[in-house]
């Protein structure tokens, strides 16, 4: 039997090479007669870096920045000099991971740090005569929503005193439109696919996972609605239903400034980016992981993608999680999908499973082989 190891990260805890070593150890040590492969995953959200770095073999590199916190730090990014083209990851400067979840409130931040993060680093790159051709963010995992104007004016060189939500739409827009960018191609790899704004959108599926309180949400829809009137003015593009709304929208402010801005949405780059397409059609069994299972999960994300490969190619699905919603877990108990949550090897308690999360997921792995055997 192939078994491939195909794991998303743990939002705040384990990346995904974390889980995917801790898994093929225990696979290794109580079953070495199966074949395993590696292959962790990401969808544009947190472990972009490291999961490309894996891919492709290419050696990180680190670059000093402030981050959304006030603070400074180191932070990684991948260059692949024969294709000329720089790596980065929205997570790891303006990643919620970096606030703590009682100073979380989406009017306080924007986006501004990753556009001064890649502004200056594009600037490095420029004065050593190397200057990248394209550049891929990865999406995902932000604390901000704020149509990514805050990193797309700070992309141009543009500083603000204030948080973009809390300026005047119409002389922020001033400040921003037609201004000149660095001849760079922009790709952004979107981790989910979900609207700006509607009925469901980017606040009613992620708002709370940015500490978005439900009172909080009519006026920051009406200032994100006058924030679109404006760009639709000056472009004559509609982004409210377009499906950009991963990172807070951070996808619209960069394909403002920078027309011909490529979208990649997480499916096309699991599958053809990472190349899921030459290994899946050879593997027997498909192993992943998601933190919380819930319905955000099967908005095309890394575990919504190899769940639908999966059942494109008749291949059988194990989805190991923290928690997960009981519905959710049901349907796709229901579709013949099997889901391990962590909390229940901790007596149903999510904090014990964890902070013992390295022990959850072998003993999770033990159940897996004796139910294969």
């Amino acid at each position: 039997m192939k078994i491939l190891i195909a794991p998303n990260a743990f939002k705040e805890s384990l990346s995904a090479f974390e889980i995917a070593d801790i898994l093929q150890k225990r696979f290794n040590n109580i079953a070495p007669e199966y074949k395993y492969q590696n292959f962790p995953i990401s969808d544009g959200g947190d472990g972009f870096v490291d999961v490309l770095a894996y891919n492709k073999r290419l050696a990180k590199s680190v670059f000093r920045t402030k981050l959304i916190n006030g603070s400074e730090g180191n932070v990684e990014y991948l260059y692949d000099e024969s294709e000329k083209v720089l790596f980065v990851e929205s997570a790891s400067v303006i990643g919620v991971k970096h606030i703590p979840v009682s100073e979380r409130n989406v009017f306080d931040y924007d986006s501004s740090t990753l556009g001064a993060y890649l502004f200056n680093l594009l600037n490095r790159f420029k004065s050593e005569a190397k200057m990248p051709e394209r550049i891929v963010i990865g999406v995902g995992g932000t604390a901000t929503i704020d149509l990514g104007l805050g990193a797309s004016a700070a992309f141009t060189g543009i500083e603000f005193d204030s948080p973009i939500l809390k300026m005047n739409s119409f002389e922020l827009m001033e400040s921003i439109q037609n201004k000149a960018v660095m001849s760079c191609q922009v790709e952004l790899v979107l981790d989910v696919v979900v609207p700006v704004l509607g009925t469901v959108d980017m606040l009613s599926e992620f708002g709370a996972q940015k500490a978005l309180k439900w009172e909080q949400t009519p006026t920051l829809k009406k200032l994100l609605s006058e924030l679109l009137s404006e760009i639709r003015l000056s472009s004559g593009r509609d982004y409210r239903g377009e499906y950009l709304g991963a990172g807070g929208g951070l996808a619209v402010g960069f394909d403002f400034l920078n027309p011909g801005a490529i979208i990649t949405h997480s499916s096309d780059f699991i599958w053809n980016y990472l190349n899921l397409k030459s290994i899946l059609p050879e593997t027997d069994l498909v192993i992943t992981s998601e933190g919380r299972l819930d319905r955000t999960s099967l908005l095309n994300k890394g575990t919504s993608v190899l769940l639908n490969k999966c059942r494109e190619y008749g291949k059988s699905l194990i989805i190991i999680c923290g928690s997960s919603d009981e519905t959710i877990r049901r349907e796709l108990e229901g579709g013949g999908i099997t889901v391990f949550e962590l909390k229940d090897y901790f007596e149903g308690s999510i904090m014990e499973s964890v902070r013992r999360v390295g022990e959850g997921l072998q003993k999770c792995v033990d159940e897996i082989i004796s139910g294969l055997k």
